[in-house]
């Protein structure tokens, strides 16, 4: 899982990015036809934030209160496929 080693000095934090991560990672599906190619911010299992631009994201973050150490799950969701070149 991509939460393995992951630690945080609160564990009240890390025990919500990990539920945050397993969230995204279950309802991916749902949340990219909501909010196609945005980034997508979750907070304690809700979608906090989201947009195309990163750096509003992150303004509407703060906005809220939510800070980069409390741990926020921020993803991209592509409507288009990946094109890995290995």
């Amino acid at each position: 899982m991509v939460t393995e080693g992951v630690t945080f000095p609160n564990p009240e934090v890390s025990r919500r990015f990990v539920g945050d991560v397993r969230y995204f990672n279950d309802h991916e599906a749902e949340l990219l036809k909501e909010h196609p190619d945005c980034w997508v911010a979750l907070f304690d299992r809700k979608v906090a934030a989201f947009g195309p631009d990163l750096d509003n994201v992150l303004l509407q973050l703060s906005q809220l209160g939510i800070t980069p150490v409390e741990g926020p799950v921020i993803r991209y969701l592509s409507t288009k496929p990946n094109l890995w070149i290995l």
